[in-house]
């Protein structure tokens, strides 16, 4: 895998699948648009997300990235409170969010901080993860991308 800072210059504008790694130093109650408020551990977030519309995933992530931007998807209210650290993607035209996202769900470290997050067009329970800070060290990121690997080739944008 590569490594290198989050510039979206460098992302491809093919189609393809992510995760986003975030960072939550404390505890915090998030607004989450209709959904309502919801406490979000400390600790880490992996979201799974593809994009196939307009752009691809330069046009995707870059949205992620950007500071100031409108709450469209669930992802963007966290996004407004916890920084992105780093992003894996691949470019493939099979859309792998749904398998990413059962993959992560049966990691037994991880947790679902908020039912149908990023998943209200799907069957998924979430797409997105919560990985406790204590299990920082026994490499569940690690983990997390070999079994990802498995389905997929990985690039990744940010520090490992």
């Amino acid at each position: 895998m590569k490594t290198q800072r989050i510039n979206s210059d460098s992302i491809p504008t093919s189609k393809g699948t992510y995760l986003l790694f975030l960072s939550n130093t404390k505890s915090q109650n998030l607004d989450i648009g209709k959904k309502g408020d919801f406490l979000f551990p400390s600790g880490l977030f992996v979201y799974v997300g593809s994009a196939f519309g307009s752009g691809g995933l330069r046009g995707r992530i870059s949205h992620h990235l950007r500071i100031n931007r409108k709450c469209h998807w669930h992802i963007d209210y966290l996004l407004q409170k916890m920084p992105v650290g780093q992003v894996l993607y691949t470019e493939n035209p099979r859309r792998l969010e749904h398998e990413w996202a059962m993959l992560l769900e049966r990691i037994p470290e991880l947790s679902i901080p908020m039912k149908r997050f990023g998943a209200s067009d799907c069957q998924c329970a979430s797409h997105l993860f919560h990985i406790p800070y204590q299990y920082r060290d026994i490499g569940i990121e690690q983990k997390l991308r070999e079994d990802v690997m498995k389905v997929s080739v990985l690039q990744q944008l940010g520090p490992h």
